[in-house]
């Protein structure tokens, strides 16, 4: 199977785990973050959005920077989400 392939064949807990080690492996961080970005950007764009309108801000600017963060943060933050699934 080749490699992108593989990624496409990951679960989402998968991917994170391989996020989440990203000081030891950082090409495989990258591509795992690729694919989780590739998969879910239009549902987080979609959210963002959502709450953005409920809070009557209508920029698509201040949307981008919003997602942009919240991306990024999920990428930073992926260890955590691994730690809530083995203590929840």
């Amino acid at each position: 199977m080749a490699l992108k392939e593989e990624f496409k064949s990951m679960k989402v807990v998968e991917l994170f785990s391989l996020m989440s080690n990203y000081q030891h492996d950082e090409d495989s961080a990258r591509r795992a973050f690729i694919e989780f970005y590739l998969r879910y950007k239009k549902r987080f764009w979609d959210v963002c959005s959502q709450i953005c309108k409920f809070n009557k801000i209508e920029d698509d600017l201040v949307i981008k920077e919003i997602f942009d963060i919240s991306i990024k943060e999920i990428f930073l933050k992926s260890s955590s989400y691994l730690e809530s699934q083995v203590s929840g």
